[in-house]
């Protein structure tokens, strides 16, 4: 306790990385380590105030669960009573220091936020479409436009999605100027994501994606690991611009929370086969190809008939008649779809170099983002969880509901270690996996093996979060690989792992990092590694039999 009254701002801020860690335990052992905790949360509120403060918030919020099936057992299992007491205490004590009026600015700003995120849009929707949405025509509590004006008569508030990585205090982040006083919805969900665009007091425009009905945590917990990642990757002595790319999650309430909009990006799958609209890459350059639908019914087609075969559900073997005609399909698929992802640099790039900048960028973020993705076991990679970024041409993975291999669980199971599918390679230029991409993979796994033990460290620490949700139940598997939309998946029946589930999971990611895999005894050297990675990555034996939804064609 005395150590942590004593220590100066400076050295607090070593704490900063695990905020989210250190709230969720608020409430969970005996009370001298209670004690020290909140004393260690209130002086966290002054080395790194806003981040301190919307992590209690957070938790104070635990009992805004949205109406339905199974809301208050979900809204008991998140966050506990006995949490949200002593956040709302601790918030309470903040509210009356000198900080008060930095404090009652940032929950009332979140509390605008979270009435937003969670309002029905059934109404709005069918009147507006796709233009505009006034806030005013949700309820008064609602308005963020009106909130921010009368946040300037205080102190206003920071842009909670500009507060830096994990690592940072946020102290240099540009408080909040006012809000464009309407909001667009997003194209799917029953609780559509609202995207609202801010303003900062250095000018600039922000976008943001409220999104309720949905737990951001497990997100914002992942990208803190990337953080993590990133740190490591940045002491490299050669440096490659090996990183993976992050934005900001801001939990805000168990099922409501803010994300930063990712600018000048668009989903993988939007630029090579979008749903509606424009014609995408495929079409518009291989017209005679088969439609993108069309392989997808092929692929289904020959799912519906394994699934009518007695004994071939749940058997835990692939019959050998249902995999040779999968493979058929999907070999006759591919010879009638050719890759068409390194037409995205000749559109996006106005010059040679920027082209060669653009795609070497693209060819090391594949690299960084496939083996950070193995060794945290990431799965659910279909092509609208991949964005682009047009002005970098770098890959930004998003939704991180699936981790740990608990892509394995699902009721067809991803086989593979990671999305390297031939429109993937195809943007890789003619020498394909073995050139920049290899070198880069190597790179990255090598650092990723010699940090192992601050890696492993820190997913320790994470695994056994008791608020992080990152086991699957059957109910979620079977969610995720529904022929419907998928967005709609939700977490209601996530449930916490047991420190038997935990401590294998964190088994099998130091396996990884001592290079050993699910079908080798020996331990492989880095570049056995990620030759077999690649070779388990790319195999059609392997992408044949997955979910016709994650695209394996593309």
């Amino acid at each position: 306790m005395k150590v942590v009254r004593k220590a100066t701002p400076g050295r607090l801020l070593a704490f900063a990385p695990l905020l989210y860690q250190l709230s969720s335990r608020l409430a969970a052992h005996g009370e001298t380590f209670q004690k020290t905790l909140e004393a260690l949360l209130l002086r966290l509120s002054e080395a790194c105030p806003a981040k301190t403060v919307l992590q209690l918030i957070a938790l104070a919020n635990g009992a805004r669960v949205d109406d339905g099936k199974g809301s208050a057992a979900f809204a008991k299992n998140i966050e506990g009573s006995a949490r949200v007491r002593v956040a709302r205490k601790l918030l309470d004590g903040l509210l009356k220091s000198e900080r008060g009026d930095f404090v009652n600015s940032l929950n009332l700003l979140s509390q605008c936020y979270v009435d937003l995120a969670m309002a029905d849009t059934k109404k709005v929707q069918e009147r507006y479409q796709t233009d505009s949405v006034p806030f005013s025509v949700f309820k008064a509590t609602c308005g963020l436009d009106t909130m921010a004006k009368k946040l300037q008569r205080t102190e206003a508030p920071p842009v909670i999605t500009a507060l830096g990585s994990s690592t940072s205090s946020g102290a240099d982040a540009p408080s909040l100027a006012s809000f464009i006083p309407s909001l667009k919805l997003t194209d799917t969900g029953i609780h559509r994501p609202k995207i609202v665009s801010c303003i900062g007091s250095d000018g600039l425009k922000r976008r943001q994606l409220v999104k309720g009905n949905d737990d951001i945590r497990q997100d914002a917990v992942m990208e803190q690991v990337f953080d993590a990642v990133n740190n490591i990757l940045g002491r490299r002595r050669r440096p490659r611009g090996l990183r993976v790319r992050t934005y900001a999650i801001v939990p805000l309430a168990p099922q409501a929370g803010v994300i930063e909009w990712v600018e000048h990006t668009l989903p993988f799958g939007m630029y090579l086969a979008p749903r509606s609209g424009p014609k995408g890459a495929h079409e518009r350059y291989f017209p005679d190809d088969l439609k993108h639908l069309q392989c997808r019914q092929r692929l289904d087609a020959i799912k519906h008939q394994a699934s009518a075969t007695p004994g071939s559900q749940k058997s835990g073997k692939r019959p050998v008649d249902t995999q040779a005609r999968k493979r058929r399909a999907f070999d006759e698929v591919c010879s009638r779809f050719e890759p068409a992802f390194r037409f995205f640099f000749l559109e996006t790039c106005s010059d040679a170099k920027t082209w060669l900048d653009h795609r070497d960028a693209y060819t090391r973020s594949v690299a960084a983002n496939a083996m950070v993705g193995h060794v945290l076991g990431i799965g659910d990679r279909h092509v609208q969880n991949i964005l682009i970024d047009s002005q970098t041409g770098e890959q930004v993975h998003i939704d991180f509901g699936i981790a740990f291999d608990q892509g394995k669980t699902l009721t067809m199971p991803e086989v593979i270690p990671f999305r390297l599918s031939r429109d993937v390679i195809d943007g890789m230029g003619c020498a394909g996996t073995r050139g920049a991409f290899f070198s880069s993979s190597v790179d990255c796994m090598s650092e990723l093996r010699q940090n192992y033990q601050a890696l492993t460290t820190i997913l320790d620490v994470l695994i056994h979060d008791p608020l992080y949700r990152w086991m699957l139940t059957p109910g979620d598997a079977s969610r995720f690989q529904r022929d419907d939309e998928r967005s709609q998946s939700g977490n209601e029946s996530m449930v916490p792992p047991d420190n038997q589930a935990a401590e294998r999971a964190l088994f099998r990611v130091k396996q990884k990092l001592q290079g050993y895999s699910d079908t080798t005894h020996d331990a492989l050297s880095v570049e056995g590694q990620v030759t077999h990675l690649i070779a388990e990555a790319t195999d059609r034996d392997n992408l044949c039999v997955l979910f016709p939804g994650w695209s394996p064609w593309l």
